[in-house]
This record gives structure tokens, sequence and C-alpha cells, in this order.
């Protein structure tokens, strides 16, 4: 079986990311080929566009769906780009990241708008819930417009930026032997007390090979590679059980102290666990809704 890669950066490429995502009003995420998300980035709060048709329309798991047959087709294609219309109209931007010849991961660049009004179905449906057609109205005008020139234009910028990261190593795939040994090792004790001294007696080397090697080949600290796999071991128990107490989730990740998990998380992710736990919840409870919707009713007993 192929080694799973993974994508790693120094602290400066999520920063320059998130300026480039505020100066244009756009969010921008970096999922790898699976998609896991491995960076997310500064989402500007200038509309609620989106919130309101997940919320109103229940249309969460549709969005989701047609993210990834997107990104499979530009997997697929093996294209530098791919543009297409979510369902609420907005437009988004697949853009494949290449290193050494070999796709690792995409950035997805959204949502924005391409086109002046809203998408004659998402009317008829918020019209069918006798919703007021001005806050729809509203809420879409807010999302940042661009003209085919000037989109071309962005998605030029933030594909120099990306070749420039990967050019200077600030953006690399994870190669040496070691430093995977110690990710595994990572992976597999999330739940208990990491130290680097223990990793390295279970992979019997020094400790400062093990701090050398992370640091070489990461770009980050031993402390920050355990934040961000526990910070990603929490929100797939999460996803998976959305009914679990936060307190309860970072437990099993290998902290006691919500309160400290809670500002941790937020440095990290710029938004903190209940967030992501409320929307989790919506997600799931949306899934199973539809699963009941969809499901065949009983059969009727004729002698009844």
């Amino acid at each position: 079986m192929q080694d799973r890669q993974y994508l790693f950066f120094k602290p400066e490429v999520k920063a320059l990311i998130d300026s480039f995502a505020s100066c244009f009003g756009v969010k921008i995420t970096i999922y790898s080929l699976e998609l896991d998300e491995w960076l997310v980035g500064f989402h500007p709060a200038t509309s609620d566009y989106c919130t309101l048709l997940q919320e109103q329309l229940k249309v969460r798991d549709r969005c989701v769906l047609q993210d990834r047959l997107v990104c499979k087709r530009c997997r697929r294609l093996q294209q530098r780009q791919q543009f297409y219309h979510c369902f609420g109209g907005l437009t988004e931007v697949v853009i494949p990241i290449i290193i050494d010849e070999k796709m690792i991961c995409y950035a997805i660049i959204g949502q924005f708008r391409t086109q002046q009004k809203v998408p004659q179905e998402i009317r008829k449906l918020w019209s069918q819930k006798e919703l007021p057609g001005t806050t729809l109205e509203e809420a879409y005008a807010k999302r940042p417009f661009f003209t085919k020139p000037t989109m071309n234009d962005m998605i030029q910028l933030f594909s120099n930026l990306i070749q420039m990261f990967i050019e200077t190593k600030y953006m690399e795939i994870e190669k040496l032997e070691l430093t995977k040994r110690i990710i595994a090792h990572v992976n597999s004790h999330l739940g208990e007390k990491l130290l680097i001294a223990d990793v390295a007696t279970a992979l019997e080397v020094s400790p400062s090979a093990v701090i050398r090697a992370v640091k070489h080949d990461l770009h980050m600290s031993f402390r920050q590679l355990v934040i961000l796999y526990r910070i990603q071991k929490f929100e797939n128990i999460i996803a998976k059980n959305p009914d679990l107490q936060i307190k309860e989730a970072s437990s099993l990740v290998g902290y006691d102290d919500p309160l400290y998990f809670s500002r941790l998380y937020r440095k990290v992710r710029n938004t903190t666990p209940s967030e992501y736990l409320r929307q989790a919840q919506t997600a799931f409870f949306e899934k199973e809704n539809n699963i009941k919707q969809q499901s065949p009713a009983p059969p009727q007993n004729p002698l009844l």
C-alpha cells in the first residue's frame, strides 16, 4: 500500500493565506486528497448567505457532496483548476497543489459571486417556505463579486503564491523515514502523555534526533506537531459522535482541561471547539433527517 502523504508548512504560510483571504473577501481551505482539512484559512464574516441556506433549506449535505465530486474530477483530470457554481449560486475554485510532479492536495477558494442574482431554484425553495426574500437577497449581495478577468487575476496570484511556498520549502511533503515513524507513534498515542524522551525511547533514537527530524522536515516543534494531530483527532471524534461533550472528546486526545484545550484550538483553527461541535451536530442531524425522509413507508396490513 502506498504511504499516505502529509503536507506541512511554516507558520508564515497560514499568515499569508489569511491576508490574501482578507484582502479578497474569500475563504481558503487546503484539503488532502482524502478531503481531510489540512489548513483552514481566515473566513471573512461578511455574509451569512451560506448559513441561511444550510439552516433554512437544509442543503449542507448537498453542498459537501458537490465539493467532493468536483475534487474527485479535478484529481481524475489532473487539471490545474476547476471552477464551479455551488448549489447556492456562488462560485468556488478547486486548485490542485502539485509537488515533485505529484498532486498532493487541493486548495478550495470560495465563495464569491460571478453573477448578480440568486439562482431561480433557490428563490423558489425560499419562497415555498414563506421566508422574507429581502433577507436572502441582502445576504447574497454581501458576498464579493468578481468579473471573469478579476477572478482570473486573483486565481493566478494565489497560484503564484503557492508556487513560491513550494520553491522556498515553506510548504512541502514529509519524506524522511524517521519523521514518518514519529508521526505514526504520535497518532497511536494521542490520548496519552507524549514526551519527546518517551517517543525517542520507543523509536530507539535520541531525543535530539526526534527534535531535529520534526524541525527540519515539518518546520514545527514537537509540541506543535502533537497539538495539530490532537486537534485533528478531536474533530474526527466529534464528527462521528456529535452527542459528545467537548470535555469528553478533548479528554480522549489527552486534554483533561477543556479551557486549556479551547485556547489551543482557537489559536490553531481561529474558531472555537463549541462552534465546530455546533456545525458537526447540524450536519449529523440533517443527515439523519434526510435518511428518515428517504426511508420507504412500512407496508400496510391488508387485514386491518
